[in-house]
């Protein structure tokens, strides 16, 4: 299994390095998006790669600009917060994708599990529900085949691995579902704990800090 998902953030730092060791190592499971980045700095990123990249749009721009150069895009699907501005965002760009390019697209059921990650401050998450109110969430709303987990990026305090017993329970109720966990990974330790679940992991500001690393987060994933 090949565990590494290699996300590019086109406002994180070292952007250009990290384009580069891409391009050098060519790891399998390459993102671009999860950003507030505006449609044109996300088709330049794509530009610049020299391998096959999914689209994980942060918006409708970016999906209008770079869906005909994706391989694939994967849509979240909240399965909370109706009544906040990211409902609105991910139904209006999953209408999109289905009416422009049926197939091309998958949509994931995404949860959010810290409440001061950069991702809660944008799209104004107050209520980050605990492990019972996510599987409760799961018996009534899981209807797509992958589950992201959002541990919350840029917060130090937002470690994924804080809920590594849900991760595994989810795991172990769900076990034809892809699983993916991002955010809040900043150490091999956590990586490492992530893998012994057998979770796809999603690396992003990890290697944006030092693009030198990503071949050795290779190693480990792939």
């Amino acid at each position: 299994m090949n565990n590494l998902i290699t996300l590019i953030d086109p406002n994180d730092k070292n952007l250009e390095n990290l384009i580069e060791e891409i391009n050098r190592l060519r790891p399998k499971n390459v993102w671009v998006g999860c950003s507030t980045s505006s449609g044109e700095d996300v088709k330049k990123v794509f530009d610049k790669l020299k391998v096959q990249t999914d689209l994980y749009p942060g918006s409708l721009d970016q999906i209008k600009k770079s869906h005909e150069i994706a391989k694939h895009i994967h849509i979240p699907d909240p399965l909370f917060y109706s009544n906040t501005k990211i409902s609105k965002l991910f139904e209006e760009v999953s209408k999109y994708a289905e009416v422009n390019f049926p197939g091309k697209y998958n949509m994931m059921n995404y949860v959010l599990l810290h409440p001061t990650c950069t991702t809660a401050k944008i799209l104004d998450v107050k209520k980050i529900y605990n492990d019972k109110e996510v599987l409760n969430e799961f018996e009534h709303k899981l209807v797509h085949p992958e589950i992201y987990l959002e541990g919350g990026s840029r917060n130090k305090d937002s470690s994924i691995t804080k809920r590594l017993d849900l991760i595994k329970i989810i795991k172990e109720k769900y076990p034809h579902a892809r699983i993916i966990c991002g955010g809040g990974i900043s150490s091999l330790d956590q990586i490492k704990a992530l893998k012994e679940i057998d979770v796809y992991i999603v690396l992003s500001n990890l290697i944006h800090a030092n693009p030198n690393l990503l071949g050795e987060y290779m190693k480990v994933l792939e």
